[in-house]
């Protein structure tokens, strides 16, 4: 018999890419020196099959639950043709409170690959015990977590947070763990009914350890990346402000950090950190001439700054045996001015 509130669904999901691109070979290049051998292109096709089911059950007026299992098989055809069965399974409440709504979901995932030895035809040869992380075998644990605040008619507040862990634990050579973070708040408010305000703030941390081998063999050291991104924003949106014209202004700020760290046998070596700095500053105006015909006005400026070890005082031949094209970071102070027209047949 049925049971009331309950809902399942079943699907089914096919991606299949035949690459037909010509296979050359090409003379290798490694640090402006000819090595022997030569390499070959590889065209990469795919045959990628989903199959998932989903349960949800609707408790009360108030409180719904949904749930679901998912296998996939990733058949790959390049490399050493790699191939992936994962299953994933997650769950998820969402609850209506007197102020608002509560969403909380958790997954977890696990990963297993066939045929993960690197290769590379007719090139250099690869270590046999790396792993590529995303064919990798890897188990996954994850967490979202969201409160929606309604404490007036007018007036929004969000609230987001989420975690994932991932691990490589058979992998020796390449990655081996990873740890995403994130949190965030989002403000709206609409203090006239032809006006509208937002802000948000953002922030995203991503941390990973891998390991290598400088002896083509063992692992003997390893490198930890931490990544950690800001995001700030606000606009306004104003309806008729005079007749037929709407104004629109937006806001970003955005301030991005990557740092590396390594662990060399005999000395920990340390690469300066990569920052990124944008601003970026839009006013728009749309007026509406007739039931059918409107322009739009938009002003933007951007400003960019990035700071690179990568790049910085590297000149095209500072790096013995090495040639680069020199290129300096892009830092940038841009304004632009469009106008559009749109007319409704």
């Amino acid at each position: 018999p049925a049971v009331r509130g309950l809902s399942a669904s079943l699907a089914y999901r096919a991606d299949i890419r035949d690459n037909d691109t010509k296979v050359d070979t090409f003379t290798q290049v490694v640090m402006d020196s000819y090595v022997g051998g030569v390499v070959r292109n590889e065209p990469l096709s795919w045959a990628r099959h989903t199959v998932s089911g989903t349960l949800h059950f609707r408790l009360d007026a108030a409180r719904r639950f949904a749930g679901g299992v998912e296998y996939e098989r990733y058949d790959r055809d390049y490399g050493a043709d790699p191939s992936t069965d994962e299953y994933r399974v997650w769950g998820q409440l969402r609850s209506r409170l007197d102020f608002g709504e509560l969403k909380i979901r958790l997954e977890y995932g696990d990963r297993e690959g066939s045929n993960l030895e690197p290769a590379v035809p007719h090139g250099a040869p690869q270590n046999p015990l790396m792993r590529w992380f995303d064919v990798a075998d890897r188990e996954r644990q994850a967490a979202t977590v969201a409160l929606m605040l309604f404490p007036r008619s007018a007036f929004d507040l969000t609230l987001r947070g989420e975690v994932a862990r991932s691990d490589f634990a058979d992998s020796r050579i390449g990655r081996t763990k990873r740890l995403k973070r994130g949190y965030g708040v989002e403000l709206g408010a609409s203090p006239a009914d032809n006006v509208s305000l937002f802000a948000y703030a953002l922030r995203s941390m991503d941390a990973s350890d891998q390991r290598n081998s400088q002896a083509f063999g063992a692992p003997d050291w390893k490198g930890q990346t931490d990544d950690d991104y800001a995001t700030l924003g606000a606009g306004l949106r104003v309806i008729g402000l005079r007749k037929n014209l709407d104004l629109e202004l937006d806001l970003t700020f955005s301030d991005a950090e990557s740092g590396i760290s390594l662990t060399v046998p005999g000395a920990d070596a340390g690469i300066p950190d990569i920052e990124n700095e944008r601003f970026m500053a839009r006013l728009g105006a749309d007026y509406q001439v007739d039931d059918r015909f409107s322009l739009n006005l938009g002003l933007v400026y951007e400003s960019l700054r990035r700071r690179s070890w990568q790049l910085d005082g590297v000149s095209v031949d500072t790096v013995p045996g090495f040639l680069s094209l020199g290129v300096d970071e892009p830092d940038h102070d841009v304004v632009a001015v469009t106008l559009s027209a749109t007319y409704e047949l």
